[in-house]
């Protein structure tokens, strides 16, 4: 204990203040604190493998880390970067599956799920200063063709430490801990996505060609996997990664593929990789991109690293010179112009819209008449819209797989249509118009069939093909017209990107039975199709790019490590989630999502906990515009057929996580934090650079905050931010880390989150008071309450007792308040020398809840600090003689000194009472009652102690410290 506690301290610079009485002092430490920035609250905590610990520190102190812990950390801050994942959502996850059109709930803005879920949260008290989204199921702009998916996206949960209070309108919960539910906010999204189709049945119009080319699928129906390490003959499509090569040189993947460590991770040395049926293995080569990875090359036996260590490159064709388009020319710069202009015509949907036609024949002079004159583009842009705008998707054939008429008559006369119709009607007006038009009869891998099902395969989709200045493009207007609702309700909403798309983009999607639709240079066959990667409309229209897995459905692990990664190249203002499920259930820390915004490249690892085929969903927005919400854009596929030795997991991390570039310590390749070993508590390690601070949370069932149940401090020492969680029952609990700037105003925005496991949680359990950094930087320590954020009061007590530790250059102050009223002449603060720590004693006035505040104050050679340090709550259950302390003086508590008796400030008058007290190192120690000196006596070996007479107003000791010098007030009682 010395004064050099202090010297890596802040300074506030605050001047020492005179000697003033007990109540106005406090004042000034208030005053102090003011002045000074406070500290990030703190919830103390500690590792698992501790001692049960003191309510400030494990095993006595805080500081005191577990030795393992600390042999590990060193060599972690370099070896280890951060698992991490880029926005602040939670994961999609899958609920069921659809046929076309599109099926989605009404969207949700940013603000509508403000206000929503603001309204949500009243049924339980909240409070203003703490704000948090859980689980909030939201759905957005979906595009057509697409598999319902319920995306969980957690809102930034922030919270201001300052202002938050314990208070009696706090619900109470079982074992009388606090209720905090939080209004949910924007920023954590919960969507339903859908894959759809549209349901055919079968027509003298193709049913021939149908069989035939149902014959011809069988053996293709089934998708193959890219998949290595089985000694199974392996069928894939062209595995190629020029797309990888030839980005390279801008996005430097070496530098994506550098290794993050995770200690003592083994894998089985069986086969990890999934197969499909014995088939041809085509040729490949390795090319290795992790040249620069580690010194010499080599890695450490006990760690794995989060990178590609290894890329497949296919020795086949290019998948993606396959895919393009027939005829460049076709989608010049020109082109795109005059398609996105006659899109944006205002005018022509307003004269569209006023239309009314009676008869198709009345609506094709209505089209001629408008159009006369104008280019093709135009003229089918009006016939398109018409349709779109006029024309809803029939629910009845879809949902009771009715036949009906679909011929362009009954189309128009019903106003309704399936993919069959609208085509009809669409190729019907285009004749009327001498355009150039054609159905076109196909696939979409919007129809879920069973892909290991031999039997025939309908044809589930038709859309259209149109000529423009002798170039052929595709229209689809099932996929424009709209959505249906989670009720099966159609909801009409243009989707303008299916006109005229590029031909490239909807062979993701569309696959023509005859391959001159496909309008590619090189058309593609059937088990191609099936396995290059689900991609949406929105993928493209996001500028979106798949860099691995290139142009394949199917992801692998990662060779000898057990997670595979998938990058995507994305523009600045894109923001991307994912979605990991099995069997439509969500995997639990199976994902991580690290953007890098100066390369535009998303880094997306994927962890499996069992076998089987994972399903990869992701999504993606436009931060750049107002109101955005995510939109289904990919799906991929892992298949697992045997598992790693030692599967890891991921914790969440939304973009604050990498934002302010933090990083994971401890622990390392889970999510899940197991305390079933009768463990009081458990911490997490994190590193963050010197401008950013720190704060945790503790929850319940995603709502409830365990009051005392977390404690956060830097450790400056080593350098850490130290987060220790105390569940107080056994169950399934959050740890959310918390971040923000230290000169950033803005409440912490949550950074991070693990899920703890406790069993055989020891009673009572181990609680945390709220703490500040400054409890830390000065080195105190609490001896009592043990274990505790809650003062026990005595039943027939007027006062509680903390005892604290501090070094000798700091010394302590404190007060009591309640209902935020700070009651007068209530705390006492007093040295005791024989155990040699502080008395901190409170005397509540009525019954009730209380807050107990502690505060710290140090000189060092840049100044003074001072703060508050740390708050405990009293519960005061019934009080049959309440007091109020002496006033006590600055001196008093620089001189450390203490009072015996009596503790009652108040004296009664004529009563015969015994001084009692220990005033340090005095020369000189006298008394006045009622402002008159009386006899010196009493003080030897620094105790007073004699009886005095008490009078009419007030009794005061004085010291005097050299000869020189004058009396210093100590103490003074009042009468009554």
């Amino acid at each position: 204990m010395g004064s050099n506690c202090c010297k890596n301290v802040r300074v506030a610079g605050i001047s020492q203040p005179e000697p003033v009485n007990t109540n106005n002092s406090e004042e000034q430490y208030k005053q102090s604190i003011i002045s000074v920035p406070l500290p990030m609250p703190i919830e103390l905590d500690t590792d698992k493998k501790h001692a049960q610990s003191n309510s400030t520190n494990p095993s006595q102190h805080l500081n005191s880390i577990n030795p393992d812990i600390n042999n590990k950390i060193t060599s972690q801050l370099h070896l280890r970067e951060a698992l991490n994942e880029n926005d602040q959502v939670e994961v999609p996850k899958v609920v069921t599956s659809s046929q076309f059109p599109p099926i989605r709930q009404k969207k949700k803005n940013s603000e509508n799920e403000q206000q929503e879920s603001a309204h949500s949260g009243q049924a339980v008290p909240k409070k203003t200063v703490i704000e948090e989204t859980h689980s909030q199921t939201i759905t957005v702009r979906l595009p057509s063709l697409q598999k319902i998916i319920k995306v969980n996206n957690d809102n930034n949960l922030v919270e201001s430490v300052s202002d938050e209070s314990y208070s009696e309108s706090d619900q109470k919960v079982n074992d009388d801990w606090r209720l905090l539910a939080a209004p949910d906010r924007a920023g954590f999204y919960e969507e339903e996505r859908f894959f759809t189709s549209t349901p055919i049945p079968a027509s003298s119009e193709h049913s021939d060609s149908d069989e035939e080319h149902s014959k011809s699928l069988n053996h293709f129906i089934r998708p193959t996997s890219n998949n290595i390490g089985s000694d199974d003959e392996h069928t894939s499509a062209p595995l190629s990664l020029m797309q990888i090569l030839r980005l390279r040189e801008q996005i430097s993947l070496d530098e994506y593929f550098k290794p993050k460590p995770i200690p003592e991770l083994q894998l089985s040395l069986q086969h990890l990789y999934s197969m499909t049926e014995t088939v041809d293995f085509p040729s490949k080569k390795l090319q290795n991109f992790d040249c620069k990875i580690s010194p010499n090359n080599s890695f450490e036996e006990s760690t794995i690293y989060l990178s590609d260590t290894a890329v497949v490159v296919n020795d086949k064709k290019d998948t993606n010179n396959e895919l393009d388009v027939v005829h460049p020319e076709a989608f010049n710069e020109a082109f795109n112009v005059k398609r996105q202009h006659v899109i944006d015509n205002s005018s022509y949907r307003l004269i569209i819209e006023a239309w009314r036609p009676t008869s198709i024949e009345q609506l094709i002079d209505q089209i001629k008449n408008v159009s006369k004159n104008k280019p093709t583009i135009d003229r089918l842009w009006i016939v398109f819209y018409w349709i779109a705008r006029n024309i809803e998707y029939d629910t009845v054939p879809y949902v009771g797989k009715k036949h009906v008429d679909k011929s362009a008559e009954a189309v128009f006369r019903t106003g309704k249509a399936v993919a069959d119709g609208y085509a009809n009607l669409f190729k019907h007006l285009c004749s009327a118009l001498d355009l150039s038009c054609e159905k076109v009869h196909g696939y979409s891998k919007a129809y879920v069939f069973d892909p290991s099902n031999r039997s025939s395969v309908p044809i589930d989709h038709t859309w259209n093909a149109v000529q423009i200045n002798q170039h052929w493009y595709l229209i689809d207007l099932t996929c424009s017209a709209g959505y249906l609702d989670s009720n099966l309700v159609f909801k009409r909403e243009l989707n303008s990107y299916y006109f005229l798309p590029r031909s490239n983009e909807m062979i993701y999607h569309h696959f023509p039975t005859n391959e001159l639709w496909q309008l590619l240079k090189q058309p593609i066959k059937m088990m191609q199709y099936m396995q290059v990667p689900k991609l949406w409309p929105k993928f493209f229209q996001l500028n979106l790019q798949l860099i691995h897995p290139s142009d394949i459905i199917h992801v692998d692990l990662v060779p000898r490590q057990p997670y595979a990664i998938v990058l995507i190249q994305a523009p600045r203002r894109i923001s991307l989630i994912a979605n990991f499920t099995l069997n439509e259930n969500e995997i639990d820390g199976g994902h991580q999502i690290v953007f890098d915004s100066q390369k535009r490249l998303y880094r997306c690892y994927f962890a499996p906990s069992s076998i089987g085929v994972h399903i990869i969903s992701f999504f993606a927005k436009d931060d750049s515009t107002s109101n955005s919400s995510y939109s289904h854009v990919a799906e991929l596929e892992l298949d697992i057929r045997q598992m790693p030795l030692k599967p890891i997991s991921f914790p969440k991390t939304w973009k604050t996580f990498f934002e302010l570039n933090l990083g994971i310590i401890w622990p390392c390749n889970t999510h899940l934090i197991k305390m079933n070993h009768g463990d009081t508590h458990t911490e997490i390690i994190i590193r963050a650079p010197s401008d950013v601070e720190l704060t945790s949370r503790l929850t319940i069932d995603s709502s409830i905050k365990i009051p005392g149940g977390n404690c956060t401090f830097f450790d400056r020492r080593k350098g850490i931010w130290r987060c220790m969680f105390a569940p107080h029952r056994d169950g399934l609990f959050e740890a959310y880390i918390m971040a923000k700037r230290r000169l950033d105003p803005g409440s912490f925005a949550v950074a991070a989150r693990f899920k703890i496991k406790a069993k055989r949680i020891p009673k009572p359990p181990l609680s945390y008071p709220k703490t500040w950094q400054l409890f830390y930087d000065l080195d105190l320590q609490v001896e009592t309450p043990r274990n505790s954020a809650t003062v026990m009061w005595p039943e027939y007590g007027s006062y509680a007792q903390i005892c604290m530790k501090a070094p000798d250059d700091v010394r302590l102050m404190c007060c009591i308040e309640q209902n935020s009223n700070r009651i007068e002449n209530g705390a006492l603060t007093q040295f005791n020398n024989e155990k040699q720590h502080w008395q901190l004693f409170f005397a509540p006035e009525r019954a009730g809840k209380h807050k107990l505040l502690v505060f710290a104050q140090c000189s060092t050679p840049d100044g003074v600090i001072s703060g508050i340090a740390v708050e405990f709550h009293l519960d005061v259950t019934q009080l049959r003689h309440p007091i109020k302390f002496p006033v006590t003086y600055t001196t008093f508590l620089s001189k450390k000194c203490r009072i015996h008796e009596p503790l009652d400030g108040i004296l009664k008058r004529g009563a015969v009472v015994c001084i009692h007290c220990e005033i340090p190192n005095a020369k000189q120690v006298d008394l006045t009652i009622d402002s008159k000196w009386v006899k010196s006596e009493g003080y030897r070996d620094s105790i007073l102690k004699r009886q005095i007479i008490v009078g009419s107003k007030e009794v005061i000791i004085y010291a005097k410290y050299d000869e020189n010098t004058i009396y210093n007030e100590l103490i003074k009682y009042t009468v009554q």
